[in-house]
């Protein structure tokens, strides 16, 4: 089929359905709003083409090239992509799929609030792009180079990012129920991230800056936090068990109901932060700032406070059989009024 036949059937509404169009070259035809069915477009040259607001079901464009393309809020469903061209596209908006995306270049591209839903993106080459408000979700992404992509914003949902690069600044980001164990974020920027369910054990964000991040029930057991400049995190009921958060600079974080046994927190500063309810048992808390920390009801049994800063550290209920303090002059114990008011039981 000629290039102007394939155009004229476009605009008036035809669906373009079952047809061969291997190597065909459509760079930079007007195709918006077509109706692509089942359609072979492997190697064709769609460079520079128009496809808004399109639709491509069950076709076959791997190996074609959509380099500047412009696939504003167009659909791709169960489509194959196995690398193809898609550097500087526009995919503003665009929804893909159940679509195998493996190895394809993306390089630059305008993925802002794109869709990407249970498709392929292994080993693709994401480098510069632009995800900001994106949604990825149920993706693979083995292999995949996020280096220096923009992914403020960006929602990732049980994506396995184990040997995905990403990096060097991530912020406002959600990462929920994904899995990074052993992942290397030191150094990083990470700014107001939701890392709530994640998988993080082993991870390490040594000398990374995590302000107001949110690991409420991670796994990060065995990481490294050594050196974090991270005020205002949330750890509540996050399994922190033998990790790592020596010189760490986290004032006014929380970690209610987390548990910290064989954590080393030696010299580092929690000011202000909450530990109630937590397991400590066995945590070294060595030369560390506790001024005004609260460890009410918490469990210290065998844990290292010694030469340890306490005013005003607060021990309401706390468990300490067998910790080691230095001095405890200007921390507070049991409040008797407190412990009557949880002690109080309705007549009724």
């Amino acid at each position: 089929m000629k290039r102007e036949e394939l155009v004229a059937m476009v605009r008036q509404g035809e669906v373009i359905a079952k047809m061969d169009l291997a190597g065909v070259d459509l760079s930079g035809a007007d195709l918006s709003g077509g109706i692509f069915e089942r359609s072979r477009l492997t190697g064709a040259n769609l460079a520079g083409a128009k496809l808004r607001q399109s639709t491509l079901n069950g076709c076959d464009l791997s190996g074609a090239s959509l380099t500047g393309a412009d696939l504003h809020a167009a659909t791709v469903n169960e489509c194959k992509l196995v690398e193809a061209k898609l550097d500087g596209a526009t995919l503003v908006l665009a929804n893909f799929v159940g679509s195998n995306l493996s190895k394809a270049s993306l390089v630059k591209a305008r993925c802002a609030v794109t869709g990407f839903i249970k498709s392929k993106l292994t080993g693709a080459d994401m480098r510069e792009a632009d995800l900001d408000r994106a949604r990825i979700t149920e993706v693979d992404l083995a292999g995949a180079d996020l280096t220096g992509a923009n992914i403020d914003r960006t929602t990732l949902y049980q994506v396995d990012l184990r040997t995905t690069k990403i990096g060097p600044r991530l912020n406002l980001g959600i990462l929920y129920e994904c899995n990074l164990a052993g992942k290397d974020f030191a150094g990083m920027e990470l700014l107001i991230c939701q890392l709530t369910q994640t998988n993080l054990t082993g991870a390490s964000f040594e000398g990374a800056t995590i302000a107001q991040c949110n690991f409420k029930g991670a796994n990060l057991e065995g990481a490294r936090f050594a050196d974090v400049k991270g005020p205002m995190c949330l750890f509540v009921e996050a399994k922190l068990a033998n990790a790592v958060f020596s010189g760490a600079k986290l004032k006014q974080s929380i970690f209610m109901g987390a548990d910290l046994t064989g954590a080393d927190l030696t010299k580092a500063d929690l000011e202000q932060c909450i530990f109630s309810e937590a397991r400590c048992v066995g945590a070294r808390f060595t030369s560390s700032v506790l001024t005004y920390a609260d460890f009410s009801h918490a469990d210290l049994e065998g844990a290292d406070l010694s030469h340890a800063k306490l005013f005003r550290t607060r021990f309401h209920k706390a468990k300490d059989e067998k910790a080691t303090f230095t001095s405890r002059a200007g921390a507070l114990g049991d409040d008797p009024e407190l412990a009557e008011a949880e002690n109080y039981k309705p007549p009724y």
